[in-house]
């Protein structure tokens, strides 16, 4: 895929690091999430943007254990809280690396079952193969820009609140509904990236798709 520069989370190397450090701020959270790769940058916005998730950390921990006689170190790359209470850890690697490897794939077969002892519900491997999926990769970072911009006033919101009611409505009607179409457009991305509007991002976004008012968030 084409990674467009307006997604970008802030890059900054130093001296010390020789891996670049992606920056951006945490919706889940209300602050800074850090990671190595694209890969992991991506793979973080999703997760943000999971209604399910309810807490997010990066490198959130380490750990020594044993493997093939020798005690290592291990940091996961993220921890996800999600709604009905289930841990993960999360490992972010491409498909070429992990499917290369023999012994890093016996690590973390090695490394999932002893979190599960420690009471953690799994170690995901997360891939391009599950991330780069488009365009909800695409929407994503879109929306999530969004949802970290300018918060719309309560006025705003409660407008078009008013105009959705309880029914899917496409976004085109929406607006056009809205006396001022074009300004309530950054409002309409912002709740949508904030899922207090529900929207299908397995799918383009355009004037025909349907959004509806989130069950979970009153006015």
């Amino acid at each position: 895929m084409i990674f467009r520069k307006q997604h970008l989370a802030r890059l900054i190397r130093t001296e010390k690091r020789q891996k670049p450090l992606f920056i951006h701020f945490s919706l889940t959270m209300t602050t800074l999430i850090l990671s190595e790769s694209y890969l992991e940058y991506w793979g973080n916005v999703l997760l943000d943007l999971d209604p399910q998730v309810i807490d997010l950390a990066t490198q959130p921990f380490s750990i020594r254990y044993r493997f093939k006689g020798r005690w290592r170190i291990y940091t996961p790359d993220t921890l996800v809280r999600m709604r009905d209470g289930r841990l993960y850890l999360i490992e972010f690697k491409y498909i070429e690396e992990y499917e290369n490897d023999p012994e890093l794939r016996a690590k973390i077969n090695c490394l999932r079952e002893i979190f599960k002892r420690r009471g953690y519900t799994d170690l995901l491997l997360l891939t391009e193969r599950e991330i780069c999926e488009e365009p909800r990769l695409e929407n994503s970072l879109c929306l999530h820009r969004h949802a970290t911009s300018n918060e719309p006033g309560p006025k705003d919101v409660r407008t078009l609140h008013r105009l959705m009611g309880d029914q899917a409505i496409s976004i085109g009607k929406l607006l056009r509904y809205a006396s001022k179409g074009a300004f309530y457009r950054d409002a309409l991305w912002y709740l949508m990236g904030r899922n207090i509007i529900e929207v299908d991002r397995t799918e383009p976004i355009t004037p025909q798709t349907r959004v509806r008012w989130s069950p979970d968030h009153g006015i």
